[in-house]
């Protein structure tokens, strides 16, 4: 499913308590191992997904809910992990602190679902602006992002498809970040492009940023690229004097892989 291992957990839906019951069950066994932090739960209608997910009332399980297979029934479940957490929560830290320079007003989706033409799912973080224009719809945040750690390639690619495909261009920035066991986190800004002699566009990166840390925890990372994330594509209106583009500085890079590191060295 979406790029998953075939290996990965998979249980058949009943009731709202069993979910849970297996969630706790696979939380353990990921906290103990650290392998494969998706579950994939089967035969699950519309109606158990709002009810038992959507309005859960386990808010572990409700927060575990990242995806829903219209076409197949299927849920998938992610398991967090401090890694994970710690580089949505630093660059949301980013985000936020270039939304506080601003004059208008960029809002945090939080755990909103968006439904695309197959399946229903959320971002790891997304934003979108509090005054949309006029003719442009409300469904989609303007700047995703996806983290990738202890997850295949494969999973991500497929993410990064629901975005730019699905939202058929509203979605204007994907971000992903990458941490890699080896202490090296890239960042990728993505576009669809159509590869020669292919009728289906596929994911390429259009800019990357990487972030590799030196031979010991004192020494300065090594930060390799760019990206700056243009005004205009996420607030969906002109600058004014006072607003600029966000530009991932070394100072802010550094701060975010210093978190993220912590976190590393704590698993």
């Amino acid at each position: 499913m979406h790029g998953l291992p075939a290996k990965t957990p998979t249980f058949q839906f009943y009731r709202e308590e069993q979910c849970a019951q297996i969630l706790d069950q696979q939380l353990d066994r990921y906290e103990r191992t650290g392998e494969g932090p998706y579950v994939i739960i089967t035969s699950v209608d519309e109606r158990s997904f709002l009810e038992c997910f959507t309005e859960s009332r386990h808010d572990l399980l409700q927060k575990s809910c990242v995806s829903y297979d219209e076409q197949h029934s299927i849920i998938l479940l992610e398991m967090e992990s401090k890694v994970h957490a710690s580089a949505c929560h630093s660059f949301t830290g980013i985000i936020e602190t270039w939304g506080y320079q601003a004059e208008s007003i960029i809002m945090p989706t939080g755990s909103a679902s968006f439904r695309g033409t197959t399946r229903t799912k959320r971002g790891d973080c997304s934003w979108m602006p509090a005054e949309i224009p006029s003719g442009r719809s409300p469904k989609w945040p303007t700047l995703a992002v996806e983290v990738q750690w202890s997850e295949p390639t494969s999973h991500l690619m497929d993410d990064i498809r629901f975005w730019l495909d699905d939202s058929e261009g509203d979605v204007k920035i994907m971000l992903t970040i990458s941490i890699s066991a080896r202490y090296t986190i890239t960042i990728q800004r993505w576009s669809l492009r159509y590869p020669q002699n292919k009728s289906k566009p596929l994911p390429f990166p259009t800019a990357t940023v990487q972030i590799t840390r030196g031979l010991n925890k004192t020494s300065q990372p090594r930060i390799t690229g760019n990206i700056t994330i243009p005004f205009e594509e996420v607030f969906l209106q002109p600058r004014r004097p006072t607003e600029s583009d966000l530009i991932l500085s070394r100072p802010v890079l550094e701060r975010m892989a210093s978190k993220i590191w912590t976190a590393q060295d704590q698993q």
